[in-house]
C-alpha cells in the first residue's frame, strides 16, 4: 500500500501549536516553533515583554508641553520594542502589536499634571496600513509601566504628572502590515480638562493645539 502523509498544520483541529507558532509540517508529523517576539515550545507561547538593555537611550527629547513631529519617520529605526497583551489598558489592551515592526521613541518630561492630547497620524497611510502609540515610563519593562496606547488616527487622552520622565513610543502595527513609516505625532495639554485655564464665569473654555 501507499502511505499519504496528512498535512496537520493545514487543520488547526490536527494540531496543537500556539496561534502564536508556525506550524511545520513533516513526514508522519509536525512541529511549532515560537514567532518572533516570543518565547517558549511552540505549543504556548509568550510574548517577549521585557528586553534587556533596552532604555529608550535614543530617545529624541521634548521641550515644553506642546510639541509636533511634521517629519517623523521609522525608516532608520529599529525594532526594540512591542506593546504586549494586557498592557496599556483600553481597547488596545488585549491586542499585541510591534512585532517585527521598527519603531520611534520621545522622552517626554512635562512641566504640568494634567490631561495630555497624543495623536498620531500620517494622512499617506494606505489601506490596512496603521501604526500605534504608547506611554512608558520603563522601556524594558513595558507591560508593567504602560500608561496608556491608541491606533493611527486616533487621539489617546492620557493623565500624566509633572517632572515625570515618560518616553512616547511610535511602532508599527506589526511586521507585515507597517514595518516602517512616515507619521505626524502631536501632543498637547489640555488646559480646560486640566483646569490650568481657568475661564470667567459664564464662560466656556475651549481646548485648542498649544493653549486654550
Amino acid at each position: 500500500g501507499t502511505c499519504v502523509d496528512i498535512d496537520e498544520c493545514a487543520d488547526a483541529t490536527l494540531n496543537d501549536c500556539d496561534s502564536d507558532a508556525t506550524c511545520t509540517n513533516t513526514s508522519g508529523s509536525f512541529s511549532c516553533a515560537c514567532n518572533a517576539g516570543f518565547t517558549g515550545d511552540g505549543t504556548t507561547c509568550t510574548a517577549t515583554t521585557i528586553r534587556t538593555g533596552r532604555t529608550c537611550s535614543d530617545a529624541i527629547v521634548i521641550q515644553g508641553n506642546t510639541f509636533v513631529e511634521n517629519n517623523g519617520t521609522t525608516r532608520a529605526a529599529a525594532d526594540d520594542y512591542i506593546k504586549p497583551r494586557g498592557a496599556c489598558g483600553g481597547r488596545l489592551d488585549v491586542g499585541l502589536y510591534g512585532v517585527g515592526a521598527n519603531d520611534r521613541v520621545y522622552e517626554f518630561r512635562p512641566t504640568v499634571t494634567g490631561l495630555y492630547k497624543i495623536g498620531l497620524d500620517r494622512p499617506s497611510f494606505a489601506s490596512g496600513l496603521f501604526g500605534v502609540v504608547y506611554v512608558v515610563t520603563d522601556c524594558a519593562d513595558i507591560a508593567s509601566s504602560c500608561e496608556g496606547a491608541e491606533f493611527t488616527g486616533s487621539v489617546l487622552e492620557v493623565t500624566l504628572a509633572a517632572n515625570t520622565t515618560y518616553y512616547i513610543i511610535v511602532d508599527g502595527f506589526s511586521a507585515g502590515s507597517n514595518p516602517r513609516s512616515d507619521f505626524e505625532l502631536t501632543i498637547d495639554l489640555d488646559e480646560c480638562a486640566s483646569g490650568t485655564q481657568p475661564c470667567p464665569a459664564g464662560a466656556t473654555c475651549l481646548d485648542v493645539f498649544g493653549s486654550a
